[in-house]
């Protein structure tokens, strides 16, 4: 009796993995919402130093940094300064997103990311002669 019954699943089996696809479905392609909340970054830069903030990502989404405000410094207005987005690091902030900027009003660095723990970076290029106020807006969802 169990041999029929054993037969009869093998079959079965076999019958289904002939009939089977190999090709895997494919995942969709995610949509990053766009930026939902706007946090503000300000301090003093350092000559030759670096200031980051972290900040939370809720979901998969566009993140936009803007260097709105660069000034109570003596430098010429071309003084540009970096500005980056990563994950941070110890006491620090690696960045894979950067942009050597001026301030302006429209993003200098946007890229997407998922949900968690990101920092925004500014740090002294090497054309700063003075410590440097500064502003960055951080919009992100």
């Amino acid at each position: 009796m169990i041999r029929p019954i054993a037969l009869c699943l093998v079959l079965v089996l076999m019958n289904s993995a002939c009939g089977k696809d190999d090709k895997s479905p494919t995942e969709p392609t995610p949509v990053p919402v766009d930026p939902t909340m706007t946090e503000t970054f300000s301090g003093t830069l350092a000559v030759g130093g670096a200031r980051f903030f972290s900040f939370s990502v809720a979901v998969y989404g566009t993140v936009n940094l803007t260097l709105t405000s660069l000034g109570g410094r003596t430098d010429p207005s071309d003084v540009t300064v970096g500005l980056g987005l990563g994950v941070p690091r110890g006491t620090g902030c690696a960045t894979a997103s950067n942009a050597t900027t001026t301030a302006g009003s429209s993003p200098q660095v946007s890229s997407t990311a998922a949900a968690g723990v990101y920092c925004a970076r500014v740090y002294d290029t090497g054309t700063l002669t003075a410590p440097t106020a500064f502003v960055v807006t951080i919009a992100h969802p």
